[in-house]
């Protein structure tokens, strides 16, 4: 897995239809999966290149190259009535976590719990996770992986 630097800029296809945005902050996650196994990933903090588009859901926004089978993934911030925990749970992603950042990441770093579920049903699969930190409040998101992986510049 390829760990992107900060001011990386990501164009995406029309397809996924995302504003080209430059990394402004970057989370390394270690993971003590609950399958046993040790998973490593990054998660972007992104910011729009053009001023014009750094509203709404793009003001700041996430994306995260996860371990496989997901791989890039959109993780949108969702509130806590809209977390589903009905589907199975990813045993390859879900265990205890430790995070650090570099740039302007915002979300949580230190040591905490993650249990991630996946609607296989809906196309395509979508991940909901709840991220607790130590001594925090819980985070909760929903994951999209990308059609077509961005091109990077």
């Amino acid at each position: 897995m390829t760990i992107y630097p900060l001011d990386t800029v990501f164009d995406f296809s029309s397809e996924d239809g995302h504003p080209p945005s430059k990394i402004v902050g970057v989370d390394h996650y270690q993971c003590e999966a609950e399958d046993g196994s040790h998973q490593t990933w990054a998660s972007y903090t992104l910011v729009p290149t053009n001023p014009e588009d750094q509203k709404g859901d793009y003001e700041r926004w996430y994306l995260i190259d996860m371990p496989p089978p997901f791989e890039m993934t959109v993780c949108h911030l969702i509130e806590p009535f809209e977390f589903r925990d009905d589907f199975e749970k990813a045993l390859n992603i879900s265990g205890k976590v430790s995070v650090s950042s570099d740039g302007n990441a915002e979300l949580g770093t230190g040591t905490g719990q993650l249990d991630c579920y996946v609607d296989k049903s809906a196309q395509p699969p979508t991940i909901y996770a709840k991220e607790v930190f130590d001594g925090g409040e819980p985070l909760y998101f929903r994951v999209v992986p990308l059609k077509i992986a961005p091109n990077v510049k």
